[in-house]
């Protein structure tokens, strides 16, 4: 999951020159922000979810193969 972050990561820094160019420099940062943000709760929460998840069912989950 953390690798598919920094592909989002790398992605969003290549893009951020057309972000900038379709709008003013204001709407493109903020727009940046909002996408950075998102990439970083998504990534962070989808592997501390796992965890709590495999933690918590883990035997269930395991048990079932």
């Amino acid at each position: 999951m953390v690798a598919r972050g920094e592909i989002a990561l790398i992605v969003v820094q290549l893009g951020r020159p057309l972000i900038e160019e379709v709008s003013n420099a204001e709407q493109g940062a903020e727009a940046f922000a909002v996408m950075i943000w998102a990439i970083l709760m998504t990534t962070v929460g989808g592997a501390v979810g796992v965890g709590l998840v495999l933690r918590t069912k883990g035997e269930r989950i395991g048990g079932s193969v």
